[in-house]
């Protein structure tokens, strides 16, 4: 019987380790709670107790758990169509001026016109940073007056595009910014309200820093913390590669200048 005993024990711990997010998932969804088994899987031992006595009502609600949410009601076709119209719109991805006016103040219309062609349309971008990336190649023809003047007269096209290239990408980064910060400070509100409660549930004792909400930040959302922190650092290396393309461009364009002020 021992023997028989002995051997049961791993089966029946690893059986009760495995079902055990499971199941919180399934009592979580009975009390109007939806959670990912993926994440309750990678909540700390503070945090699954906490929830556990929630569920047991032996607790208050952690923060780190969503709001309850009612079973959705059949909505009268009126009722539908009132929701439909106090729905968030999608995010505005095209060029600000297409934007809703509103009362904010207003452009002319020339001016209007000089600040959009400032900016290149979505369709002109990859053909713009492509056409950056081709050199501009006189060779042995460097003593012609004649092939530097077109070579020149290229590069300052290169150079009015890089400028315009340039832009494009800081504004778009820009945009970007000011739509992340809405996810960011979601993320953020949620970290320091998990602190807090560890906090008044004496499972921490320092204060607060913004190191630690950042951590937190990245422990409650490891995927989303990590997929924005590659995004923006590949769009700040971008508008470093498009300062470079002006840069560069510009000093073409000032040593066609001195090698055709010689042949002249």
């Amino acid at each position: 019987m021992r023997l028989k005993k002995t051997a049961a024990v791993p089966a029946e711990t690893t059986h009760t380790f495995e079902d055990d997010a499971a199941m919180l998932a399934v009592k979580l969804s009975e009390f109007g709670v939806s959670v990912p088994l993926v994440k309750i899987r990678a909540w700390t031992p503070l945090e699954l107790e906490a929830a556990r006595e929630w569920l047991r009502g032996t607790g208050e609600k952690p923060p780190f758990l969503p709001e309850p949410r009612p079973a959705p009601a059949a909505a009268s076709v009126p009722l539908a169509d009132e929701l439909a119209k106090n729905e968030a719109p999608a995010p505005f991805r095209g060029f600000p001026s297409a934007q809703p006016k509103g009362d904010r103040p207003q452009l002319s219309g020339s001016m209007q016109r000089i600040v959009e062609m400032t900016f290149l349309r979505e369709d002109e971008l990859l053909a713009a940073a492509e056409k950056l990336r081709t050199a501009i190649v006189i060779g042995a023809k460097r003593n012609d007056y004649g092939t530097v003047m077109e070579a020149l007269d290229q590069a300052e096209e290169h150079a009015r595009l890089a400028h315009r290239f340039m832009c494009t990408v800081k504004e778009s980064r820009d945009r970007f910014e000011a739509e992340l910060e809405v996810s960011m400070s979601a993320m953020r509100t949620r970290a320091q309200e998990a602190l807090q409660w560890e906090k008044d549930n004496g499972k921490r004792s320092k204060a607060i820093t913004d190191a630690d909400v950042e951590s937190k930040m990245a422990s409650l959302h490891p995927d989303e913390y990590e997929s924005i922190r590659v995004e923006r650092r590949r769009l700040e290396l971008t508008a470093k590669r498009a300062e470079h393309e002006v840069e560069n461009w510009s000093s073409r364009c000032r040593s066609l200048q001195t090698i055709a002020s010689k042949l002249r």
